[in-house]
This record gives C-alpha cells, structure tokens and sequence, in this order.
C-alpha cells in the first residue's frame, strides 16, 4: 500500500507529512518530527490526528519543550471535540476547506 503524505507549508517552507510510522530512530514513538529535513512522520492509528498536531506544533515552534508541545496538543484536541462540523459543510453537506 503506498503511504499517503500531505505538503503542508509551515513558516514559507513545505513541510512533507508521511502517514506512516516513523524510522526506527524515533524509538518506538508514534510521531517524529525531523526539522533539518522538513519531514514529519504519523503513525496511521486512532491518535493521529493528536500526533500530526503535535509534531506540526514542534515543526511551528521549535523552541518550546515537549511539555509545552503536549499541553498545546490537549488544548487544541479538546477545541476541535467541540467544534460544530455543521459550521464545516456547505447547503450540499459537502465539507469545505
């Protein structure tokens, strides 16, 4: 099966987003992010989304430690729980992005 991957422009640089677990560098982790390479790895599980915001955010603000990266990742995951996906689709039920 061939990964799916995403181009997402972080800072006027695109960043690639591998939907595939990371290298065996990363130590059993569910998502690395490799910012001298501009590369991003989610593991395609039921969190990935958490793992892409998160390793997103640690593409975005480099400088901020993983503490801070996680309680940004739980803020942003309870938002999104939250959101009306109504306020997502146009008069045809389609999504718009």
């Amino acid at each position: 099966m061939k990964t799916k991957t995403a181009t997402i422009p972080i800072r006027s640089e695109k960043w690639k987003v591998f939907f595939k677990p990371p290298p065996k560098t990363a130590d059993g982790a569910i998502g690395f992010c490799i910012f001298d390479e501009r590369k991003i790895y989610v593991t395609p599980d039921e969190d990935c989304l958490g793992t892409m915001i998160h390793e997103l955010l640690h593409a975005l603000f480099p400088q901020l430690n993983e503490e801070a990266i996680v309680e940004a990742e739980t803020v942003l995951m309870i938002g999104l729980s939250k959101f009306p996906q109504e306020y997502l689709l146009d008069e045809d039920g389609a999504i718009e992005l």
